[in-house]
């Protein structure tokens, strides 16, 4: 037995793509609910009434029903937009001229009726296939081999995936896992987190739906007196996608820290008192999820990360959801382009993947509240949320492919001073805040007790929760390959929930 899947290549000519998302912004990569509606047509053309029925339908019908395709493209840009001239539909305006025994007007020239439409294509740079991958069942059956037979047949008549220029050449064929991860190209995964990236993909009616759109358009014209407009298609989903390289990104707010009247910024030390703003903020979630009547487990788990009674801390393996509270060194230019490090004056909430609605609660519930001293039980600052196009905190949140801290990591276990130790564990650390394995391996890592930006302390001297003392603590630079952008918000650590391990995008 051994993992396989089904594998459509999909070669464009002239190694560009046109294809658009809704709102006329270019698709890439090429969606796969597109490669079905060709694989339908492709079927069409190939076999015809009842050898069509009795061979493709079934196989397409079984392919709606996959989850969503792994897909592998060449590295791709949007090229120059171009202006071309196209007619504008507008026959009927030279049809009444003729009608009127008018042929020598404006009206009744069709060269006349014209447009200038704007063209752009992704333009694919190191290849030209784009390739989709179902994984098959193990063992595969004899019903769904046939079924890969018939759709591998029908790949080779596809023969245009995006507009009517983008013309291509199709191939399906069964590879295995070994063949697969041979494969050149960015790997695009599906993800249930909100993306920026989704794709529409078929699923269970697509294909009638097909079927009852196109029996549709044959018959528009069938009354002249009553004309049917073709309806859009609607029986498909949006799924995002992301890169294999490409962290899923987490739901966030941001909130700046005023003082008790809101007449300026309540500035802290980010080297003595980041995980107290943490444990105030924390503390100020509670008290907000308590007046609107959450349970005490979900409480302790979500805000709190203890075990659902509230008697020990929550162990990353178990699996149980929670915030992150991380405060926000500000970094400012001073002469020269120069970023330095300064006080704390905003903060950063996270949420796990998956938790919008908790972090939607969170902008609304936090606005507003009073930080609360823990030694004076006195309040000593406001909670102000900031809009997400904030200046300051964009290098904490846009992609970038070389990272530095501004509060040190606290490493997961102890090194003994042993550099290849302390890789290791710089390398979990990674893989424990959720990233890919991928990036955790491809990243060069530096460390030392410096910081990387100016105004930073050494790192053992920050201060942590109790808990964290005895371990070693770092300033960490990450870079990755020039090509492979990494977005924030990147905290890893030990003391990834209370805002240690923070790290910066470096300029």
């Amino acid at each position: 037995m051994s993992l396989s899947y089904f594998c459509v290549s999909v070669a464009f000519l002239d190694s560009a793509f046109h294809g658009r998302r809704d709102g006329g912004e270019l698709e890439w990569p090429p969606s796969p609910l597109r490669l079905f509606q060709a694989l339908v047509a492709a079927s069409a053309a190939r076999w015809r009434e009842s050898l069509f029925h009795e061979s493709a339908v079934p196989a397409l019908k079984w392919l709606e029903r996959q989850p969503a395709p792994d897909i592998i493209t060449p590295e791709a840009a949007a090229s120059s937009a171009y202006r071309i001239s196209v007619p504008n539909n507008a026959m009927d305006i030279v049809a009444a001229a003729w009608a009127r025994g008018n042929y020598t007007s404006k009206d009744a020239q069709p060269a006349t009726h014209r447009a200038m439409k704007p063209v752009r294509a992704m333009r694919m740079l190191d290849g030209e296939s784009v390739r989709y991958l179902w994984q098959l069942p193990d063992p595969l059956t004899e019903e769904v081999r046939g079924f890969v037979e018939t759709l591998s047949a029908a790949s080779d008549n596809l023969v245009a995936l995006g507009w009517g220029i983008d013309l291509v050449a199709g191939n399906g064929r069964i590879v295995v896992a070994s063949q697969a991860e041979k494969l050149a190209g960015q790997r695009w995964r599906p993800t249930n987190a909100p993306s920026d990236d989704a794709l529409r993909v078929p699923v269970p009616g697509t294909f009638e739906a097909l079927l009852a759109r196109h029996q549709t358009f044959l018959s528009r014209l069938v009354n002249t007196d009553n004309f049917m407009p073709v309806p859009t298609l609607s029986v498909f989903d949006s799924i995002g996608y992301r890169q294999e390289t490409e962290p899923a990104s987490r739901p966030v707010a941001v909130f700046s820290i005023l003082k008790m009247d809101a007449c300026g910024f309540r500035p802290f030390d980010p080297v003595r008192r980041t995980h107290i703003v943490a444990a105030m903020i924390r503390h100020a979630a509670a008290e907000s999820a308590v007046s609107a009547g959450w349970s005490r487990e979900r409480i302790n788990t979500l805000i709190h990360g203890h075990t659902p009674d509230g008697a020990g801390k929550s162990l990353s393996e178990n699996g149980l959801p929670r915030l992150s509270y991380i405060p926000l060194p500000s970094i400012e230019e001073r002469g020269h382009g120069k970023n330095v490090v300064s006080s704390i004056r905003r903060v950063l909430v996270a949420g796990p993947l998956g938790s919008a609605d908790e972090i939607g609660w969170a902008r609304r519930a936090l606005n507003g509240q009073e930080l609360i001293e823990e030694r004076t039980k006195r309040p000593s600052a406001l909670l102000s949320l900031l809009p997400m196009n904030d200046g300051r905190i964009r290098r904490y949140l846009d992609p970038s492919s070389v990272w530095a801290t501004v509060t040190p990591v606290v490493l997961p276990g102890y090194d003994d001073g042993n550099p290849t130790k302390t890789e290791k564990r710089l390398r979990t650390a990674i893989k424990q805040a959720e990233f890919p394995s991928l990036l955790a391996d491809q990243a060069i890592l530096e460390w030392r007790q410096v910081g990387f930006f100016p105004g930073l302390d050494l790192a053992r001297r920050s201060l942590t929760p109790a808990h964290l003392e005895a371990y070693p603590r770092y300033h960490v630079r990450l870079r990755w390959p020039a090509e492979v952008k990494v977005s924030g918000p990147i905290v890893i650590g030990g003391g990834r929930y209370c805002g240690l391990g923070l790290f910066a995008a470096m300029k």
